[in-house]
């Protein structure tokens, strides 16, 4: 036991901070015109030149969604994404601001947040720091060492941990890059150890020490703070899923506080934030120092120097016509409509006798109606106009299907030639 643990903890300090779940993200010019030329990238050159190759031991610290390693799924979440801030008639575009919603983690109260659907939170590192390079309006704001940071500080504060027995983790936290030299791994590898209950005899043998000292403090920590460390459905590493529930419950009240306080803030990173005007360092730091947390100002640097070279403006330049959105459109109802649909999409080729198709819970009926007078209900489509919507399909939309299929890519979900797509009115 230090002084430390005549301080107020940092739950007092943070007793009164509300935690925010609503982000004003504002961007300027050059971001959108970046992200026009994203949009413009098919899925070949996106996987080759943007893609970041997933690592498993990084993924498996931040708890992302399955479809985040993905790169077919994330590439259609993306396009989407990014359509609502490029289209000539997007509300985004013309305000130049996105509010977005955020979350914790499912069957949490607490802890870590998580953008709702596809944010910018949700971006690679290398889409986000293309982006966001050489703006003067963008800051990444990071804790150093987070974790270990906040495991020496809840230590420090135990009445039933002394000095001597988180030696190791005080290392790591004063002298981290030579920890990692001196035992031959990576910080992912330390992470990936801390997370673990039982950590392999064939595994780091330096971090086998480390693990030992980290799974006496454990006990002790989930026991003082039962009260935040809740159950778990980790079967594996139960212990250790708890306590790293601790760490990102704490991580995100030190994230929280800071930026009440700093008033900045655009999008949060987990145990950092993006920020919309350059913060005094000194000043950030003076607000946490009393938990041990240091941050740090991490630069937006471009590593797809190439990627001029992969874009399409013309797939762009596309999307704002209404020829593309009409063939889109009309493509998408081709692939999904029924026989019902035709017949609902060409209603009017019978001019004598008009038809209503209702939907009501299950059941599904055609109203057969002149001007005055419901003729008949039928459960299933009328004769007359079912033999005229089969030979229209057969003849017309057909021929437009095949003309629609010809010129989709399937895995971009882009039209090659637009000005081939012949169009219904």
């Amino acid at each position: 036991m230090s002084d430390y643990s005549k301080m107020p903890t940092l739950f007092e300090t943070c007793t009164t901070v509300r935690d925010e779940m609503t982000f004003k993200f504002k961007f300027n010019e050059k971001v959108i015109e970046r992200m026009k030329k994203l949009y413009s990238i098919d899925y070949e050159k996106f996987v080759d030149t943007v893609w970041d190759k997933y690592d498993e031991k990084k993924e498996r610290t931040l708890n992302r969604e399955k479809w985040y390693n993905d790169p077919q799924t994330y590439y259609e979440r993306f396009k989407k994404w990014l359509e609502k801030f490029i289209m000539p008639t997007s509300k985004l575009a013309k305000e130049k601001y996105s509010i977005e919603k955020y979350k914790y983690a499912r069957n949490k109260k607490g802890g870590r947040i998580y953008v709702r659907g596809f944010g910018f939170q949700s971006l690679h590192g290398k889409i986000r720091n293309y982006l966001f390079y050489d703006c003067s309006e963008y800051y990444d704001l990071d804790m150093e060492n987070c974790h270990f940071k906040l495991l020496r500080y809840f230590c420090r504060q135990s009445e039933l941990i002394n000095d001597d027995d988180y030696k190791l983790i005080n290392e790591y936290c004063d002298n981290r890059k030579t920890c990692l030299e001196k035992w031959n791994c990576d910080k992912f590898d330390v992470l990936r150890m801390l997370n673990k209950d039982q950590y392999g005899i064939k595994e780091n043998e330096h971090l086998q020490v480390f693990h030992k000292e980290i799974s006496k403090i454990k006990d002790i920590l989930i026991n003082e703070y039962k009260h935040i460390c809740c159950d778990t459905t980790n079967k594996w590493n139960p212990k250790s899923s708890r306590l790293d529930f601790l760490l990102c419950y704490a991580e995100n009240k030190v994230l929280q506080y800071v930026m009440e306080h700093e008033k900045n803030a655009c999008c949060p990173f987990f145990d950092g934030y993006i920020a919309n005007t350059k913060p005094n360092i000194d000043d950030v730091n003076e607000l946490t120092q009393q938990w041990g947390v240091t941050w740090s100002i991490k630069p937006f640097e471009n590593t797809m120097k190439n990627i001029e070279d992969n874009v399409n403006m013309a797939v762009y330049d596309a999307i704002g016509s209404d020829k593309f959105t009409n063939a889109l459109n009309f493509f998408e109802f081709l692939e999904e409509a029924s026989h019902s649909d035709f017949a609902q999409k060409y209603v009017d080729m019978e001019k004598n006798i008009k038809y209503t198709y209702c939907v009501n819970g299950k059941i599904k009926m055609w109203f057969e109606w002149n001007d005055y007078n419901i003729i008949k209900i039928r459960f299933s489509d009328p004769d007359l106009l079912s033999h005229k919507i089969t030979k229209f399909f057969s003849q017309v939309l057909k021929m437009h299907y095949m003309e629609c299929v010809a010129n989709m890519d399937a895995n971009s979900q882009q039209f090659l030639n637009i000005s081939y797509i012949s169009l219904l009115n």
